[in-house]
């Protein structure tokens, strides 16, 4: 938190001090630039700014100066009393957390826009997952005009975003993420992107050769990977699509009902059982 006040107020002090926002200043006596605090926020202002957001969510309202609002009808005095909102909004227009100076430009190697890099070094460094691992996906949904947001119609509660593939512990704990960036992330592995995907994340989160246990859906599971897994000693747990081309023929022609099941082996990596779950009735395979 030290980090990001530091980098946050520097960026502020650059910001108030440059010739257009001083010309500003000087001609709108009501600037909220005027309310910024003389010495800088502090730690303290920056654990309110993060916390409204939270008690925000628990209490929906229509617009962001409604939770501001002294009509007594909506009037809720714990926003007003952590900090006023100018001060709320400017802190989410100064909030910074690379420093200006030494940030890698757009395009150039090394570029990190969602500071992505920062969160998954602090996860390998002070946590240690349990066994059981998983893969999968999913989507940060948003309409901004940034070069990384995707239109997926399948996915209702947000249809458009940014689709990131996570690492996550079995607890829900997040260990690694990478941002999907269209189609060039297909061409980072000889295989696939699904077999990218696994390869990239455990890598990264230096997980493979240590005996875990990665449960995975249908858009992963794959043959090619349980071979690579066991090869790396790491366990695959998951759904199967019985029609892929990477599984034999017979597997879409199965007529389980619920709680039968049937065994299959392909090598010494390769030893699925495949049932009906009660839920969905899909075929898995572990």
């Amino acid at each position: 938190m030290q980090h990001i006040v530091r980098e946050t107020n520097k960026y502020a002090s650059d910001v108030l001090d440059s010739p257009e926002i001083r010309a500003w200043v000087q001609n709108h006596r009501h600037s909220r630039y005027r309310k910024w605090p003389e010495n800088g926020i502090s730690i303290d202002h920056l654990k309110k700014f993060l916390g409204l957001p939270i008690n925000m969510g628990l209490n929906p309202k229509n617009r962001l100066n409604d939770f501001w609002t002294i009509r007594k009808s909506q009037f809720q005095p714990y926003f007003g009393s952590l900090m006023p909102m100018n001060i709320f909004e400017l802190m989410g227009r100064m909030l910074h957390i690379n420093d200006k100076q030494s940030e890698v430009e757009r395009g150039q190697p090394g570029f990190d826009p969602w500071v992505l890099d920062a969160v998954n070094n602090n996860s390998k460094e002070y946590y240690i997952p349990s066994e059981n691992i998983y893969v999968d996906e999913s989507m940060i949904g948003m309409k901004n005009r940034v070069a990384n947001i995707q239109f997926m119609p399948n996915k209702r509660h947000a249809r458009f975003g940014i689709k990131k593939f996570e690492l996550g512990n079995s607890n829900g704990f997040i260990l690694h993420i990478t941002l999907y960036a269209g189609k060039n992330f297909d061409v980072r592995h000889e295989e696939n992107l699904t077999f990218a995907v696994v390869q990239l994340l455990l890598q990264e989160a230096r997980l493979l050769q240590k005996g875990y246990h990665v449960f995975t859906d249908n858009f992963y599971t794959k043959p090619k990977l349980a071979m690579y897994l066991h090869s790396e000693k790491t366990k695959l747990t998951g759904i199967i699509r019985v029609k892929s081309k990477d599984f034999p023929a017979d597997l879409a022609k199965m007529k389980l009902v619920v709680a039968q099941s049937m065994f299959s082996r392909k090598d010494p990596c390769w030893p699925p059982h495949f049932g009906k779950s009660k839920v969905r009735g899909d075929q898995c395979l572990c």
